[in-house]
């Protein structure tokens, strides 16, 4: 009945009124409008469609009314599209912007604070908070995009409001690597893999820093051990961190008088000590002696310092014209303090044999004898007509694991002419180094011996204009020091 009374009201209302009215009352409805709904204990139920639907009405009349469920909002047709209106709360939500967030960073969103009100976010990659200012860590690219935020307070939620939020590809990792282990003094050279358009940042131990892609460390030391980081930095972001250690190898070599501090972690050590070689003598002489050579194993504690002490070669003896030459000068000996001393190789006497240390007898038409001692004797100097006698060597040399060759060096030659003076007494050769005694002047003078502590060449003897040759000076010691 009630049905039929609505369907004859709306019927007839265009035949009996500008206006109509309904209502449980009967009161006239109000001028100003056409239609006048009238309850206390109703309301008025609009179409009720999706998105979808309301978008397949066909032609749609300007102020067309519909209550769209899927945004949940009253929305109207003004002619050339459908407008929303949620019914606003009294509050807004107002999301600050986004700065660029490099990959792998922490991205920061942010919304003005409402008292009492709680929060929702919603954003790419199935993201969701109700934090009011939420922190997204290590993002990842997925990460760009729109990001809504809305706040309810007492029943009401707010429109969304969005921000966009961009992340930027971090560069590729840079590939670290040095020439380590690097021996003390020396350069650490540091490289990185190139990264197309980035810069660099290294840090490292005792403060090092360098924006270079392949940075240096001169005069590497302890403190310089450690870890060397690099990142590349392309468009404001970091890479990952490549990494290069950087250590002293596992032994030292001294050429220089110095200082030797007991490395972390270290409680032995094996010393190989070499003193300085003697001069040759000056004029038809032997040659000079080769340094003493020592060796040992020792403990020791970590941070614990020896005083290095390096021995010079002798000074070879003096030539003269019509004149004997000088006798050579001895070395000097080299030490680690309170482990080992080794002594130096001596000089030659003027037209006698050589020192200790292996050296070779002066040639002469009496022939030298062989130099003493310090390892294995050089031969004899020949008659007039025989040149110098071969500086000696030694024999063995203990045997080291740090990966250098360290061998016993050679007697130096005799010269090649008769009255010639004898060889130098061989030192102790290491790998990278090129130390030796020296020459005698002139072809009639003898060689040298080689290596580190190796003995100098006799001088020789012209007996056709009576000219006596200078003789060379002997080489400066070692002190090697492995763990």
């Amino acid at each position: 009945m009630k049905i039929l009374i609505v369907y004859l009201l709306f019927a007839i209302a265009p035949l009996m009124s500008q206006n109509v009215g309904i209502n449980a009352t009967g009161s006239t409805p109000h001028s100003s409008s056409g239609l006048d709904i009238d309850f206390t204990d109703r309301g008025v139920l609009i179409p009720r469609l999706s998105d979808a639907q309301r978008n397949s009405i066909v032609n749609p009349a300007a102020g067309l009314l519909i209550y769209n469920t899927t945004t949940q909002c009253m929305n109207m047709f003004n002619g050339s599209g459908w407008r929303q209106s949620c019914f606003e709360c009294t509050f807004q939500v107002v999301p600050g912007s986004v700065p660029a967030t490099c990959e792998g960073d922490t991205l920061h969103l942010s919304t003005n604070s409402i008292l009492g009100a709680s929060y929702l976010w919603i954003g790419p990659n199935g993201f969701s908070s109700s934090n009011q200012n939420p922190k997204i860590p290590s993002v990842g690219l997925v990460a760009s995009g729109v990001y809504s935020v809305t706040a309810t307070l007492a029943g009401c939620t707010s429109s969304p409001q969005n921000v966009s939020a961009t992340i930027i590809a971090k560069p590729n990792q840079p590939n670290a690597s040095s020439n380590s282990p690097v021996i003390p003094g020396n350069t650490l050279q540091l490289f990185s893999s190139n990264v197309i358009g980035a810069t660099y940042s290294w840090t490292g131990p005792n403060g090092f820093t360098s924006t270079q892609q392949n940075p240096i460390v001169s005069n590497f030391q302890a403190a310089n051990q450690g870890i060397y980081k690099v990142v590349a930095i392309a468009n404001g972001c970091a890479s990952d961190t490549g990494t290069a250690t950087a250590t002293l190898p596992p032994y030292q070599v001294f050429t220089s008088n110095g200082t030797f501090s007991v490395p972390t972690g270290v409680n032995s050590i094996r010393v190989c000590v070499v003193g300085g070689g003697g001069g040759g003598g000056g004029g038809h002489s032997g040659g000079g002696g080769s340094g003493h050579v020592l060796t040992g194993t020792y403990a020791v504690v970590p941070g614990q310092n020896f005083s290095i002490s390096i021995g010079s070669g002798g000074s070879g003896g003096a030539g003269g014209n019509q004149v004997q030459g000088t006798g050579g000068n001895n070395g000097t000996a080299s030490s680690i303090t309170g482990l080992l001393t080794a002594n130096a190789g001596n000089g030659a006497g003027a037209s006698t044999t050589g020192g200790n240390g292996g050296s070779g007898g002066g040639g002469g038409c009496n022939a030298g004898n062989p130099g003493p001692n310090g390892g294995s004797n050089g031969s004899p100097g020949g008659a007039c007509t025989y040149s110098g006698g071969l500086g000696g060597n030694f024999n063995s040399l203990a045997i080291f694991s740090s990966g250098l060759s360290i061998t016993a060096g050679v007697g130096g030659a005799g010269g090649t002419l008769s009255h010639s003076g004898g060889g130098g007494g061989g030192g102790v050769q290491i790998t990278g180094y090129n130390v030796n005694g020296f020459d005698g002047v002139n072809n009639a003078s003898a060689k040298g011996g080689r290596g580190f502590g190796g003995g100098g060449g006799g001088g020789g003897y012209n007996g056709s204009n009576g000219i006596y040759y200078q003789a060379g000076n002997g080489a400066p010691g070692l002190v090697y020091i492995e763990w």
